[in-house]
């Protein structure tokens, strides 16, 4: 456990660094501003490893913001490091073709707060779009024939349910709509295959 947690702390801390260094290079964070932004990407880097330790009944309070901050602040480091990475890519790109096109072309590169601009606006714009998709139930009806099943046997109705993906930020809003498309449907048997929960040890205990 020990390893595991000091190659997340290598690899995400790493990650949130090279994040806080691209904005101290690209916007005009000094002093006491630098040291507050410094502050809240440490605190967001120790979010998720300390959800082992208050994901207990009774700090809900506690653990949800947590689990709801800390993972979207993971999603927001990945994807700016992608998008600065295409943007890096680009300007080599264009660096490299205004060379031997005798300069005429350097003006496609991107400059460093453009970039940081263009990131901002995408990354919101994922924002909405994943915040969107992770509202939607999406349900699919197929018909199969079996040679197995009797001759004269009623239809079988079963429902297949996978990729909820269950969390204490989502676990028992989310199941409850689970449920009532189930009931709706009455099914004769229902079929759990894969993907139905993120939640382990402790967090399973706070979900119940």
């Amino acid at each position: 456990m020990l390893v595991f947690f000091a190659f997340f702390l290598l690899v995400y801390g790493g990650l949130n660094a090279f994040v806080y260094w691209r904005l101290r290079k690209t916007l005009p964070l000094r002093g006491r501003t630098a040291l507050g932004v410094g502050v809240v990407f440490a605190l967001m880097v120790l979010a998720p490893a300390s959800l082992r330790l208050i994901s207990r009944p009774g700090l809900s309070w506690v653990s949800v913001p947590a689990a709801f901050f800390g993972y979207l602040w993971m999603a927001l480091m990945f994807w700016f490091v992608v998008l600065q990475g295409v943007i890096g890519g680009w300007n080599l790109i264009a660096k490299f073709v205004s060379r031997s096109a005798a300069g005429r072309l350097a003006r496609l590169q991107i400059a460093p707060r453009v970039g940081m601009k263009l990131t901002g606006i995408v990354l919101v714009i994922l924002l909405v779009v994943s915040g969107y998709e992770n509202t939607l139930l999406r349900t699919e009806t197929l018909h199969f024939r079996s040679s197995r099943l009797p001759p004269g046997a009623q239809p079988l109705k079963i429902v297949q349910v996978a990729d909820l993906h269950l969390s204490i930020i989502s676990c028992r809003p989310d199941l409850d709509r689970v449920i009532r498309i189930v009931e709706q449907l009455q099914p004769d048997l229902v079929v759990s295959t894969g993907d139905l929960s993120d939640l382990t040890g402790p967090d399973v205990e706070w979900a119940k």
